[in-house]
């Protein structure tokens, strides 16, 4: 096993240096994540994991295809490349702690069934295109 304890000049344990700076790394994303949503650029056929009947669907530009949270922000999350593939945008909805931006996440998911782009689609989605449970 790797050691990462070091002793200080007072000969208390300390972990490394570079130890205790990923850590202030995590903790500090922790801290300051968002939760997003990923709309249509375009009109037209995407992907849709949650679609009981299909493997696709038709989505209006701005329409949602998916809700979502992030500790790495929308670079460390979604490559432009994947975006522009998908013919997605992404937003940031929110930005706070993990947990607020769980339950932002979990109430827009919950709550798409209300959406008027939802509402008036012949077969209804029990939540957005591109979320594929609701978490």
């Amino acid at each position: 096993m790797i050691s990462v304890v070091i002793y200080n000049p007072n000969g208390e344990a300390e972990i490394l240096p570079d130890r205790k700076k990923d850590l202030d790394d995590d903790l500090y994303r922790i801290d300051h994540a968002e939760q997003y949503v990923l709309v249509a650029e375009f009109n037209g056929k995407y992907v849709c994991p949650s679609c009981p009947d299909r493997d696709s669907i038709f989505l209006l530009v701005g329409e949602v295809w998916k809700y979502g949270i992030t500790m790495n922000g929308q670079k460390g999350r979604y490559s432009q490349k994947f975006l522009d593939e998908q013919g997605l945008f992404y937003f940031t909805q929110f930005e706070g702690n993990v947990a607020e931006c769980m339950k932002q996440e979990k109430i827009k998911i919950y709550h798409y069934p209300t959406l008027p782009e939802n509402l008036k689609r012949q077969t209804k989605l029990l939540r957005p295109p591109g979320n594929k449970e609701d978490r």
